[in-house]
């Protein structure tokens, strides 16, 4: 899977109708890999397409939790990962109808997950990235506290603050964020 396409945002209608998707969006839509364009709307497939289908629409629609995100199984390793942000007034305007957006990752779980782009995107301090590239090295928040040499008071709080700054309220959707998903126990 070619490194150009790892993530795009497409601009959704209130009907969901795709108004505007950047050029990394429509790689990954090109690159079939679970996400297709079909007339103006976004459309899932794998095993039971109508069964996935109906469960992307909903999460499009907003009738899922909003800070969940939506995945798509794309191969043994890969995974369509979409999350949903409501458009801000300014962009409401220049898009006549814009209702969302919907930023789509792809996460390859055999590459080595990157938090700068995560810290950029998301305006985190250096010691939160530091703690996010902790985590996806550790088996829990104890475990980065050792490996950063911080007590895990102080890790809890830059993972409060990261939360709210990445709009994730677990570990397992930061870890999705980053692109390395770390199954908890």
């Amino acid at each position: 899977m070619a490194r150009t396409y790892r993530d795009g945002l497409i601009l959704l209608a209130r009907d969901n109708q795709v108004l505007e998707a950047d050029s990394n969006a429509r790689a990954i839509i090109k690159a079939d890999l679970g996400l297709r364009l079909i007339g103006d709307r976004l459309r899932s497939f794998g095993r039971h397409p109508e069964d996935h289908n109906d469960a992307m629409q909903s999460f499009l629609n907003g009738e899922c939790e909003e800070d969940l995100p939506f995945v798509i199984r794309s191969g043994s390793n890969s995974y369509i990962v979409m999350h949903r942000y409501p458009v801000t007034a300014e962009l409401s305007v220049g898009q006549l109808g814009a209702s969302h957006v919907v930023r789509v990752v792809i996460v390859d779980l055999s590459l080595p997950p990157s938090t700068i782009l995560l810290a950029r995107m998301f305006g985190l301090t250096r010691s939160e990235e530091a703690v996010v590239s902790a985590l996806t090295a550790a088996s829990n928040a104890s475990e980065a506290a050792r490996r950063l040499n911080l007590s895990r008071e102080t890790v809890k709080t830059h993972l409060t603050s990261i939360y709210a700054k990445t709009g994730t309220s677990s570990l397992t959707q930061l870890m999705l964020l980053t692109g390395k998903l770390v199954y908890r126990t």
